[in-house]
């Protein structure tokens, strides 16, 4: 923790190696919460970042015989994401991306820009609700009103 604040308390804070004893550098804090998924047959180490309660949230794929090789699917604060899965380097997700009731794409990792996303269930009039990834086949679930 850094110098006190106003009040007494403690500024989060992180002290730099090669610095002086009392530099410190403030930072911003987060809730930040991650998931490590694996996917064995892939050799992938999957991670899910979201902050707080929010929809938005980063996708991130690493190399599990490399996992320093960290590659960026979607970053974090772009927009609603939620992961189902991935067959090999097709990754399947769900999104409000141009789409307010959420639509299931297909993210080819080579190429994860979202103008490359292939839209596999359109927005419909129901919001998607969620979806799974069994084998080959999604099963996914609109919400009734």
């Amino acid at each position: 923790m850094g110098p006190p604040q106003p009040g007494g308390l403690p500024a989060p804070a992180v002290h730099l190696a090669g610095r002086r004893p009392g530099d410190f550098s403030r930072v911003r804090v987060r809730d930040v919460y991650l998931s490590v998924d694996t996917s064995f047959e892939d050799g992938l180490l999957k991670i899910r970042a979201r902050v707080g309660t929010s929809e938005r949230r980063g996708y991130y794929v690493a190399p599990l015989d490399d996992p320093s090789r960290v590659s960026e699917l979607v970053p974090i604060d772009a927009t609603g994401f939620s992961p189902i899965g991935n067959l090999g380097s097709a990754h399947y997700a769900l999104t409000n991306l141009g789409a307010p009731r959420w639509r299931l794409v297909r993210i080819e990792q080579s190429d994860p820009r979202p103008e490359r996303w292939r839209t596999i269930i359109a927005e419909s009039e129901l919001p998607l609700d969620n979806a799974a990834l069994f084998n080959t086949c999604v099963v996914a679930r609109h919400t009734t009103i």
